[in-house]
């Protein structure tokens, strides 16, 4: 029997991605230039899909490709590679 993962929020998603990266949430926020206030909002689910432009800056400070932060693309097939 398979077990079924549930997928994680754009917020737990960049968590994870922050956690893997030894950076603080005010870390990503000066080098995304994206106010800490959206991003907490985006942490908390209160934008619970953040637009192609936030995921690619978000993703540029985090040095990685925006596909990642994709809610279709699982962030344990990706932290290895």
């Amino acid at each position: 029997m398979e077990e079924q993962q549930e997928q994680q929020t754009s917020g737990e998603l960049i968590s994870s991605w922050l956690d893997f990266r030894r950076l603080s949430w005010s870390d990503l926020s000066r080098r995304s230039r994206i106010s800490i206030t959206h991003l907490s909002k985006i942490r908390n689910g209160h934008i619970t899909q953040p637009s192609a432009g936030t995921l690619r800056r978000i993703a540029e400070a985090l040095g990685m490709d925006y596909r990642i932060l994709l809610p279709t693309a699982p962030f344990d097939d990706w932290k290895t590679g």
